[in-house]
């Protein structure tokens, strides 16, 4: 088995070495604008087999010859994470820790920052590196982030060839896939959110902490999803007025009559998106409002 994975990955060895100096071409306004020293391209198909290409060649043979690919640190279980709950980013940074980071570092390729996107039967990254010396560039994965996407789309069209079109004879056979990858039991996920998820919100508005209910903070985030006082309370499983109760009691909160108010102090301290995915308020069951149909609450046995 093992000399059958090795044989397989000599191809994808080849193809990564031949595609290292396209990489590195495609790459030179990251490395003459902003310092960057090593770019890399990772594909992983739900099976286990990886597209893994870099502007670096020395490198790409270290990658090869330990078998990183293997490694759970970072390409295993962060595919797990991103492909089951969405795009995902990380910064490398600080004292490396396992083989394949240990020796990352030691090869002064550090202080990275990758983004990995979930795709239809794939995961696709994208990872920055500069070295060890040059923390400071984390400052701009942080204020910046942003360039680093468009870079990704810049990447997507000159690569297109050599990434999308990639024949199966170049991709790493790795040991294990994506599907197989040991998982956390549900019921401990569900008791350790059981444990955190936050009843109460606080936050510093106009000089004062102010502090809001969990079912306040449902409240504003379907309104600010564009949904209406009564629409709002026909998918928490509340009546109108409940509802109205909750939204006024907020603006005595913020010492403001405006709606509009409301909603724009919601979503400056809050991420909405967040908000909706970790309380579940409602599941498939419709509402009809005239000629609109609306999901009705169906709260599952679980507290969130």
């Amino acid at each position: 088995m093992e000399k059958e994975v090795f044989s397989h990955n000599l191809n994808a060895l080849k193809y990564a070495e031949e595609t290292s100096k396209k990489i590195e071409l495609i790459c030179s306004p990251l490395f003459l604008n902003l310092g960057f020293t090593v770019f890399a391209y990772i594909k992983v198909l739900s099976d286990g087999r990886m597209l893994h290409l870099n502007s670096n060649p020395n490198w790409t043979k270290i990658f090869f010859e330990n078998e990183f690919y293997n490694e759970d640190d970072c390409f295993h279980r962060i595919r797990k994470l991103v492909s089951s709950e969405g795009d995902k980013t990380f910064i490398l940074s600080g004292p490396p820790a396992g083989k394949h980071l240990s020796a990352l570092y030691d090869f002064n390729i550090w202080n990275t920052y990758s983004i990995y996107k979930k795709r239809e039967g794939y995961v696709e990254g994208w990872a920055f590196g500069t070295s060890r010396d040059k923390e400071d560039v984390i400052n701009l994965y942080l204020k910046n982030s942003f360039i680093f996407n468009v870079f990704t789309l810049y990447f997507a069209e000159k690569a297109f060839d050599f990434t999308a079109n990639a024949e199966d004879c170049n991709l790493i056979k790795t040991k294990k896939s994506i599907n197989t990858i040991e998982a956390i039991d549900d019921g401990c996920i569900d008791r350790f959110l059981d444990r955190i998820l936050p009843t109460r919100f606080p936050i510093k508005f106009r000089g004062k902490k102010i502090i809001f209910s969990k079912r306040e903070i449902e409240c504003l985030s379907l309104l600010s999803s564009g949904h209406s006082v009564k629409e709002t309370a026909a998918l928490l499983g509340i009546s109108p007025r409940t509802a109205e109760d909750h939204i006024n009691k907020m603006k005595l909160k913020i010492e403001s009559y405006s709606k509009n108010d409301l909603i724009r102090m919601y979503l400056d301290n809050f991420d909405n998106g967040e908000i909706k995915r970790i309380y579940k308020s409602f599941v498939c069951k419709e509402i009809t409002f005239g000629s609109e149909t609306l999901l009705s609450p169906q709260h599952d046995t679980r507290k969130y």
